[in-house]
């Protein structure tokens, strides 16, 4: 695929990402390895882009240099914990929030899983002037896509 077309498939996106940077290839896990992963969540039901984007990326090399990967994610939600009480910030994260993403210790993203099969992200930094978790996308994934950051859809001006 030359053409990455703007359809809101992982499968798609991380097929036009491969043809892109064959050095750094995203490959499909199989459903075993997705298994052992949600086994870390027993009691929590994960939104299915989410649970796609992983079967993806979920060997860590999607954000290069940040915590995402099968062996991270279980640690994120005491790791955002931490960063948002040691900078005394108002806001605490639900119990039904599930971080998703943190990079270098100092910001992270996060989704509500009462949100739907495809939730809005949130983020926080430390670096911001924020007093509240910030949406920075109606979707996750929209936002995944968004922070592909390397291709350019066919509708856009050159």
């Amino acid at each position: 695929m030359n053409v990455y077309t703007g359809n809101q498939s992982f499968a798609e996106f991380f097929s036009y990402l491969n043809m892109k940077n064959p050095s750094n290839r995203f490959n499909a896990c199989n459903s075993e390895i997705i298994q052992r992963f949600l086994v870390n969540f027993p009691n929590l039901r994960l939104p299915s882009a989410y649970v796609e984007f992983m079967r993806y990326a979920g060997n860590g090399n999607y954000w290069i240099g940040s915590d995402c990967s099968f062996d991270d994610v279980p640690k994120l939600r005491e790791w955002a914990d931490e960063l948002l009480e040691e900078n005394s910030f108002p806001c605490k994260l639900k119990e039904d929030d599930f971080v998703f993403w943190m990079h270098q210790g100092y910001m992270f993203y996060f989704f509500n899983l009462s949100e739907g099969d495809d939730p809005p992200v949130y983020y926080y930094s430390e670096a911001a002037e924020i007093s509240s978790f910030v949406k920075c996308s109606d979707s996750f994934t929209k936002f995944i896509i968004m922070q592909g950051g390397q291709y350019r859809h066919d509708s856009e001006q050159h």
